[in-house]
């Protein structure tokens, strides 16, 4: 008997021990109240959080910008790396044929940017 008591003070034990941990669980689960609502900021707040790296018109000027960097990256490392090899050091040479890939994937990367910028803006007939 005295071991048939104990075995139902475990079970009721293991039982509450259950229900507070799903209580706790539930707790988790609930959405945190925001100190701050997004209502009662000010419109100078506003415009000061949105980033400009969400307007479409500004990745497409950087974009092409990129592009030009790239070009012109890729230019001058092609004509230090192979028209006038001569007047140059090893170690700049090198440093320009490292140049001509790097400058290629700038390249490629701002190709990217200006065409999703391009597809932000509803223009789908670039490419």
């Amino acid at each position: 008997m005295h071991e048939d008591a104990h075995l139902i003070q475990q079970s009721t034990q293991y039982l509450e021990a259950q229900r507070s941990i799903k209580k706790y669980q539930i707790e988790l689960l609930q959405p945190i109240p925001l100190a701050i609502s997004r209502t009662a900021l000010n419109s100078s707040d506003q415009a000061r959080s949105q980033s400009r790296f969400h307007s479409p018109n500004f990745m497409l000027r950087i974009g092409q910008l990129m592009m030009l960097v790239g070009c012109i990256g890729m230019a001058a490392a092609i004509f230090i790396a192979y028209v006038h090899a001569g007047r140059f050091s090893l170690p700049i040479q090198v440093t320009a044929h490292l140049a001509i890939p790097i400058s290629a994937g700038i390249f490629k990367l701002a190709y990217i940017v200006r065409l999703a910028a391009n597809h932000a803006l509803g223009n789908l007939t670039v490419g």
